[in-house]
């Protein structure tokens, strides 16, 4: 299944409706996006030109607040409703469709040119603006109001030159901040605003220090912003985090639409207690003993409109209502809804990983995205899979056996695991294409970050994400898949505990087959998969070899760092 490094995540975003066709860029107009398949990069999507700005950090933010601003009047930023910080914004409702100046402006960043050049954020969503003291406050408001987006959508939209960086506190850029322009509540006839205040001259920086935004006298606080250590903390709090790899907790949550009845709902409510009840033996189990996982409290239920299809759950905004009255004592949230209409694909968004040596690309900590002050490690998100008539006849026939737990009876427990697996498994090295393990250095996994289909499993046993035991066949002349002759265990491979950092050293030189050149195998009594021949043999010191020693480390990149 799909798995992403947020890293996030965030809603899918919707399709127009009506009879003009509303472009990707007009829809997200004024939005932050935050990358949830990478490390949650945030950009800004500018109301003028449709394009969208990277913003690495707090310097980018304020170069952006200087350079691509509109200026405006204390009297017509009077006419816009404020908000003293994002939890505020999040919970107040929207004035788009009755204040007409808001709506004009939303998604801008206004400067207040009669006082000290003091920013705010119009939000898109709300039309209500927050204000922005310097970089990092914006840098930071902006990151919490942002909406998760995939690679695939934020690439149709054009990408404009990133702004010089500067610092907050006084740095400098090669060109002249741009003069903004005064807003007056009168429109042409082209809907454009029209100037009645000449706007006073801001000061030249060429290669000159930039004076820093002076705050109001009594500026708006951000109060309830996630609290993540000093730059000074990473490297104790990575290695920290990263020797957390034994016991865990989740948080299980339902998001459901509203108007769901109280009868599925109750229904909805059972099937997650017997995942509550299933899943933590059925994890402990699959680590052999070395690992436990807790879900030590109900279900929390969070109402929703319908969501598009194909959402993941991913998104800010679930995670952050999620928190506004859950305490932050949670490892992972796996998130189920029948707020969709079609099938969604179970993925994984690794939140924040410390760990080298695992073929990961880098450290991160994208916890305060989502409300976290540092402990959330990874996102599951399972879809309606409740409403699947499979897993509910399954529930209805297992749910008073907790004892026994294989591939065939484990009512979609299974998915849980193999997105679980996710925060840590199978990534780096080149995938093996085609069932041809010897057109890559390392057979470990595919294109899609999972192992290898033709690397077998431990005897007896199946692995959560998707490996097989291979047995030579009858007549001794292929290799078949033993899961499809006979129930098998669900056990997570040697290879995901060494990622978990569980695996005893002992068994870092056992080897397992590599196997190629797939196809069936067919006799009078067996029907199977078949692997032609064994390529080759391969260890965790093999992975030692490729990816270096697994090691904790600091993290490299910290959302809401001071």
């Amino acid at each position: 299944m799909k798995k992403y490094y947020f890293l996030f995540l965030g809603f899918a975003l919707f399709a127009a409706f009506g009879a003009k066709a509303v472009t990707l860029e007009e829809r997200l107009s004024g939005r932050i996006l935050l990358q949830v398949e990478q490390h949650g990069e945030a950009w800004y999507i500018s109301p003028t030109d449709l394009r969208r700005t990277y913003l690495k950090d707090g310097a980018a933010a304020y170069s952006l607040m200087r350079s691509a601003s509109l200026g405006i009047t204390d009297a017509n930023l009077a006419k816009i409703p404020q908000v003293g910080d994002t939890t505020a914004m999040n919970s107040a409702t929207s004035v788009c469709s009755s204040n007409a100046l808001a709506n004009r402006v939303k998604g801008r960043i206004l400067l207040q040119v009669e006082q000290h050049g003091e920013a705010w954020y119009v939000d898109p969503v709300k039309c209500r603006a927050i204000y922005m003291k310097d970089g990092p406050v914006a840098y930071q408001i902006m990151r919490y109001l942002g909406l998760g987006i995939k690679d695939s959508e934020l690439e149709k939209i054009p990408e404009r030159g990133t702004p010089t960086p500067v610092a907050s506190n006084g740095g400098t850029i090669s060109a002249p901040v741009p003069t903004p322009a005064v807003l007056s509540p009168s429109l042409d006839a082209s809907n454009n605003f029209v100037p009645s205040v000449a706007a006073p001259a801001l000061p030249q920086v060429d290669s000159q220090p930039i004076p820093p935004v002076v705050p109001p006298a009594a500026p708006p606080s951000v109060p309830n912003e996630p609290v993540v250590p000093a730059v000074s903390d990473r490297a104790a709090r990575g290695v920290a985090d990263c020797a957390n790899n034994k016991n865990f907790t989740s948080a299980l949550i339902f998001v459901a639409k509203n108007g769901t009845s109280a009868a599925d709902l109750d229904r909805y409510k059972d099937e997650l207690e017997y995942v509550k009840n299933r899943f933590p033996p059925a994890f402990n189990s699959a680590t052999g003993g070395l690992a436990t996982i807790t879900i030590p409290d109900p279900v929390t239920i969070i109402y929703s409109p319908m969501l598009a299809p194909n959402t993941e759950m991913f998104t800010p905004d679930i995670l952050k209502e999620f928190y506004r009255t859950a305490p932050d004592n949670y490892d992972f949230v796996t998130i189920y809804t029948n707020a969709q209409d079609t099938s969604v694909n179970a993925s994984h968004g690794i939140v924040k990983n410390s760990i080298k040596g695992i073929g990961q690309f880098s450290t991160f900590d994208n916890s305060a995205i989502y409300g976290s002050s540092g402990r959330l490690m990874g996102i599951n998100s399972l879809g309606n899979r409740l409403d699947s008539p499979a897993i509910t006849s399954c529930y209805q026939a297992q749910k008073n056996n907790l004892s026994s737990f294989t591939y065939s009876n484990d009512c979609g427990v299974s998915i849980f695991l193999h997105e679980m697996a996710h925060q840590w498994a199978a990534y780096g090295s080149e995938g093996v294409p085609d069932f041809n393990p010897s057109a890559v250095r390392l057979p470990l996994r595919d294109n899609s970050s999972h192992y290898y289909y033709g690397l077998t499993t431990p005897v007896g046993t199946y692995d959560p994400l998707g490996l097989v035991e291979w047995r030579k066949s009858p007549d001794n002349s292929v290799w078949i898949n033993y899961l499809l002759l006979e129930p098998t265990a669900m056990k997570y491979h040697p290879f995901t505990l060494y990622f978990m950092g569980v695996l005893p050293t002992s068994e870092y030189g056992t080897k397992f087959n590599v196997l190629q050149n797939h196809g069936n195998y067919n006799d009078a009594n067996i029907s199977s998969e078949s692997m032609q021949s064994v390529y080759r043999q391969i260890s965790v010191n093999d992975i030692i070899g490729e990816y270096g020693p697994r090691s904790c480390a600091a993290y490299e990149h910290v959302v809401g760092a001071n």
